[in-house]
């Protein structure tokens, strides 16, 4: 190998590594995300479930801001529509599956 072939190859291993850096990062902020969110669901399950409980029928906008109160004491930074909706999902389920709202 001389030494232009060399150079060429020191030069690449600069953008090389960038280039791994970026696909690396990529994945991790995609799986991060993912994690957080599988958290966040985790979290507003047991929230949800624990203040049906405590509350029973009624009292929707209590129940909600304790739910919300829960979710930031365990470290979820969602959005506040996030929220809205993980937390309306998460009803949603629960009532099909009869676990809460049950008549």
């Amino acid at each position: 190998m001389n030494d232009f072939q060399f150079n060429i190859i020191i030069a690449l291993i600069p953008v090389l590594g960038l280039i791994l850096t970026a696909i690396v990062g990529n994945v991790a902020k995609k799986y991060g995300k993912n994690l957080d969110l599988n958290a966040a669901s985790f979290w507003t399950k047991i929230a949800v479930s624990i203040f049906e409980d405590r509350y029973g029928k009624g009292k929707g906008d209590e129940k909600k801001q304790d739910v919300i109160k829960f979710l930031k004491e365990q470290g979820i930074n969602l959005s506040e529509n996030q929220i809205d909706l993980l937390i309306e999902a998460v009803v949603k389920e629960l009532t099909i599956a009869e676990v809460i709202n049950k008549e």
